[in-house]
């Protein structure tokens, strides 16, 4: 195999017919592993909270408030995430004649991770507190 020949095979690999649907396919996937997750967590906290046998007493619940300072975190996070996949579904070649389905796509997914999807949101809340203290050293 010549020089030639592999340089070209690595720039299809990096073209925007590649990379797009690629990008469509991973934020699609990443959404229902999240919702998968958070069927799971909610699955155990109900089995958790029956009552078990020998144990006196109902079940606890709990409600999260959010503070102003990570609903600020998850209102950014989605503005410039939605920005973004916007942008590229705006300006890429291959989506021209879906551009309206990719990007209430895109917004759709976006919006459910960032402001629906209980583990993703902690997830940023963690890398946010992470951030501050690398910050702070």
């Amino acid at each position: 195999m010549d020089i030639g020949r592999f340089v070209s095979y690595v720039a299809c690999l990096f073209s925007d017919d590649v990379l797009f649907p690629l990008f469509q396919l991973l934020l699609s996937a990443f959404a229902v592993f999240c919702w998968l997750i958070d069927r799971f967590h909610r699955w155990r906290a109900n089995r958790e909270a029956r009552p078990q046998p020998g144990i006196i007493g109902g079940t606890v619940t709990a409600t999260v408030t959010r503070g102003n300072e990570s609903m600020a975190i998850f209102y950014g996070t989605y503005a410039a995430l939605t920005g973004l996949a916007v942008s590229l579904s705006l300006t890429v070649d291959v989506a021209k004649a879906y551009r309206v389905f990719c990007v209430l796509w895109d917004t759709l997914l976006i919006a459910y991770l960032c402001l629906l999807s209980i583990w993703f949101r902690n997830k940023l809340i963690a890398l946010s507190t992470w951030l501050k203290s690398v910050e702070k050293r």
